[in-house]
């Protein structure tokens, strides 16, 4: 397992956990390895200061803060336009008693003469913050439900793996489209035009989007612009019962509580550890990939990113303030992005997705309602033309098994290391296919592709499993049909934008994700580089269209296109470097011989990649390098750096 020297992983406290990678049986999982729990000795320093400082302040509180109840609130006001922020300490569940309220008109109440203070009272039960990083778990198969004295529940059902089946792709028709009739529709979606929908088990956001009072000032597809007041909060904390964890934040003066978000509410709760880590665990593994990732920025980034991983982990800076008390900033904005595409991932039974963003980055782009920029529109499975789709079906690819090798020579074919070798037809297809035209990447049996030899100019292709082989969705060949299942992190890189870091240790050879997008086909009697302009129905890619997010097929369809500029998933977000860790593959994958085959883009690892660490494709043949006059100026920092990329300027 590949591991950051400076960072030690460690076994969480209730359990035992695997790297994550796969939830399904492949790869790490296999050697299910435990970590040892270590800090570095400036952590340890750091929070053995902070008890100190914690003592102090507790031998000195007063008789009624020492013996206030230990659950509290900390909400941020809508109703305000000054931006009322309010800290307070009640006896029950969600609640926001103004009996020991102190408030302030600025929306950061700062610890000072020249500002109003706010009493924070401690848990009775303070204890260590002392915390070894994670980075090795999964989310648990079966979360307990409890209910706590008061009668209410606590879930993070959304962040769970789904237990039903989702459409493999969207397909966009018009209402009179013959295809209606013709597909599955529990294996494809259709649609008139695809649109990012709120997550199916979201309902307290959904019925929030209808009544909720405080609204956003920014508006991104498939994300609730209005959630619930601190007023309307007020009015239903002691009638609801089933409360759903949308975000769980350090406390920094008390380990063992957290700081809450609810989906559907803009109001921040503080509760118990063991509530949350009992009844809503997806909701806390998420919080600690977060915590080791900000921790790791805290010793390896810039000043300024060690700064404001701090803050961000905790929601307060050195002087004791409380930050981020207005949602409308970019870091609330982040975190709605967060749970909502992770909880559209696990809908589709793939790994969770964190937003994170330390520079004073407002949002990505990507998601930008400026008219100039195109919005996107998050996906989890690629969506289709009506007419790209029926392109598909007439391919080769598409014939059954039989007719496919008829008369085909079939004494060369390498051995599989699928779970059922004696049936397996994944060689015998790559063969009647591809044979002679790509190379047959065959995954070992812990899934894993060799990469030893690996020649960036080759052609490659890797075939999948389906019912024809007989074999289980466990099995090592099927590694693109369970999807992605390594927990990865959308983290702003300054100049290069958006990228991708590794939530998880991955092994080389390792399955990541897909590359998703809308399907295109190019126009080959227009020449390589000109593109016909689209026509009314059609799928031919504009002349005009950029190409900046476009991903083509060396062996499967040389026509065809995957563009993610404005429908994508995580793997948009991967930046270029002339030195990558990952490499796209061109895959040949279907459940059911049934299904209709699709041209299919797999992300794998190059090399071991370690928690935290960033995903960098090689974007470019770097053989085409330009010049300082011809080229754009690569900045990506390796040392095999081409200095300009061969795309004008």
């Amino acid at each position: 397992m590949p591991v950051d020297n400076e960072q030690k992983e460690a076994v969480e406290e209730t359990g035992s956990h695997t790297t994550g990678s796969s939830s399904n049986g492949i790869s790490t999982q296999k050697s299910n390895r435990r970590a040892n729990t270590a800090m570095d000795e400036d952590e340890e320093q750091e929070n053995m200061s902070r008890k100190r400082s914690r003592n102090e302040s507790s031998s000195s509180s007063s008789t009624s803060a020492s013996s206030a109840s230990s659950f509290s609130v900390l909400s941020t006001s809508s109703a305000s336009s000054s931006g009322l922020s309010t800290y307070s300490a009640t006896s029950s569940v969600p609640s926001t008693s103004s009996s020991t309220t102190r408030s302030s008109t600025s929306s950061k109440t700062r610890k000072s003469n020249s500002h109003s203070k706010v009493d924070v009272i401690p848990s009775r039960n303070l204890r260590s913050a002392i915390t070894p990083i994670v980075t090795t778990f999964e989310f648990p198969d079966a979360p307990k439900e409890v209910v706590f004295p008061d009668g209410y529940k606590l879930y993070s059902h959304a962040l769970r793996k789904s237990g039903y089946p989702e459409p493999l792709i969207i397909v966009e028709c018009l209402e009179d489209d013959s295809l209606r009739q013709t597909v599955d529709t529990s294996r494809v979606q259709i649609v008139n035009e695809y649109e990012c929908q709120l997550p199916v088990a979201c309902n307290d956001a959904r019925e929030a989007q209808k009544k909720g009072l405080w609204q956003s000032t920014a508006k991104f597809p498939g994300i609730p612009d209005r959630k619930n007041s601190d007023n309307q909060y007020k009015r239903v904390h002691n009638k609801k019962r089933c409360w759903f964890v949308q975000g769980v934040f350090e406390r920094y003066d008390d380990s063992s509580r957290l700081s809450v978000q609810y989906e559907g509410f803009s109001t921040i709760i503080d509760q118990d550890v063991q509530e949350i880590k009992t009844s809503a665990p997806e909701a806390y593994y998420m919080y600690k990939i977060r915590d080791a990732f900000l921790r790791r920025i805290e010793r390896k980034g810039s000043e300024e990113e060690k700064k404001n991983a701090k803050k961000m982990r905790l929601l307060m800076d050195e002087d004791v303030e409380f930050e981020f008390l207005d949602h409308n900033s970019p870091f609330w904005l982040l975190q709605d992005l967060t749970y909502f595409h992770t909880a559209l991932q696990r809908q589709h039974k793939l790994g969770p997705l964190i937003y994170v963003a330390l520079d004073g980055v407002t949002l990505p782009k990507a998601f930008s309602n400026e008219s100039n920029y195109n919005t996107l529109q998050y996906s989890p499975i690629n969506v289709f033309k009506s007419i790209t789709y029926k392109r598909c079906i007439e391919k080769d690819e598409n014939k059954p098994f039989l007719k496919l090798i008829e008369n085909k020579l079939e004494e060369l074919f390498e051995p599989s290391n699928c779970e059922n070798k004696e049936k397996c037809v994944c060689n015998r297809r790559f063969n009647a296919l591809y044979f002679n035209q790509s190379n047959n990447l065959i995954p070992d049996e812990d899934g894993l592709l060799n990469f030893r030899h690996f020649d960036s100019c080759e052609k490659r292709i890797v075939v999948e499993c389906s019912d024809e082989c007989g074999c289980s969705s466990e099995c090592p060949r099927r590694n693109l049909q369970r999807g992605q299942q390594i927990p990865l992190i959308i983290y702003h890189e300054g100049r290069a934008g958006f990228g991708v870091r590794a939530g998880a240790p991955i092994k080389g050879g390792q399955f990541i994700c897909e590359y998703v997008g809308e399907g295109y086909y190019k126009d080959l009697d227009c020449g390589e580089e000109e593109k016909a302009p689209v026509d009314s129905g059609e799928d031919i890619a504009a002349s005009d269209k950029d190409t900046s997010y476009e991903s083509d097929f060396q062996t499967m369809d040389q026509r065809l296109i995957i563009c993610a500029s404005k429908i994508g998933n995580v793997a948009r977000f991967l930046n270029h470097r002339c030195d990558p860790n990952v490499v796209f593959i061109e895959t040949y994958s279907r459940e059911l011989e049934a299904d209709v085959l699709i041209p299919r883009i797999s992300v794998y690892a190059l090399k071991d990649i370690s928690f935290g660490e960033p995903l960098c494709l090689c974007y470019y043949d770097l053989t085409d390098a330009k010049s300082e006059v011809g080229g754009i100026k690569c900045e990506c920092g390796s040392l095999n750096c081409i200095e300009w990329l061969p795309m004008e300027r």
